[in-house]
């Protein structure tokens, strides 16, 4: 997506077999509804700079880097959607909110804010951190990085760390840690992120104004929905 292009919007699409599924430039806008990325050499969605990214009902995996990529700020919302990072040990999600002027030695950083909520939406992979929030000003610039997250389910650990967000719950209400080796999934292996009959997800979720329905068409839970793509059919 060119820089500064508006009005773009993908609905109903699967994206594979690339080198990158979906970059977006510079305060480029894009929506993404029910939308499915995966199987790329590199990764599955790239943002650079973005102005407005909106994501609902997606699901993004196979990668053999970041699953989904979200550089040097923006404004950026994502809802029930499934991020997998199952194809090598970097974080399936990795936000940050600068851009190095040298190469080499990254030199003096540029620093954009970036504004990410997300909601209903699982974050899972091999590694025990599958989001990565990278902060240039390491806190002493308020305001840069600003993050409000709810009901999602997260496979993370060191971020939680004195260092890192030790209050990263407090921007993330009714949120949940989770790992691999639990059934989340009806077979990983043959990439089926459906839900599995036993998964955590099922009625974790908060109902979202104006979405009704899953990846699939199938109507979500009016009041208590599964995280993620999609709706546990019973």
């Amino acid at each position: 997506i060119f820089p500064e292009s508006k009005g773009n919007a993908f609905a109903n699409t699967i994206i594979r077999d690339g080198i990158t599924g979906l970059s977006i430039d510079s305060l480029a806008e894009l929506s993404l509804d029910k939308v499915q990325v995966f199987n790329h050499a590199s990764r599955a969605l790239v943002s650079f700079h973005v102005g407005d990214l909106n994501i609902r009902n997606s699901l993004f995996h196979t990668t053999s880097a970041e699953t989904v990529l979200l550089k040097y700020g923006g404004r950026i919302n994502i809802d029930y959607s499934t991020i997998a990072g199952y194809g090598d040990k970097n974080a399936a999600l990795y936000v940050d909110n600068f851009r190095c002027t040298e190469e080499v030695f990254c030199g003096p950083i540029l620093v954009n804010p970036i504004n990410l909520t997300m909601n209903n939406t699982v974050v899972i992979g091999n590694s025990s951190d599958e989001l990565a929030l990278v902060v240039a000003t390491f806190g002493e610039e308020p305001g840069v990085l600003n993050f409000d997250m709810q009901n999602c389910a997260l496979n993370i650990d060191t971020i939680l760390n004195a260092n890192n967000f030790p209050n990263f719950f407090d921007n993330c209400a009714d949120c949940f840690t989770i790992s691999r080796s639990e059934n989340i999934f009806a077979n990983v292996d043959e990439l089926d992120f459906h839900l599995d009959t036993l998964s955590q997800l099922e009625n974790r979720g908060i109902p979202l104004p104006g979405i009704f329905d899953d990846l699939e068409g199938s109507l979500r839970d009016n009041v208590s929905p599964d995280i993620g793509c999609y709706e546990y059919q019973y």
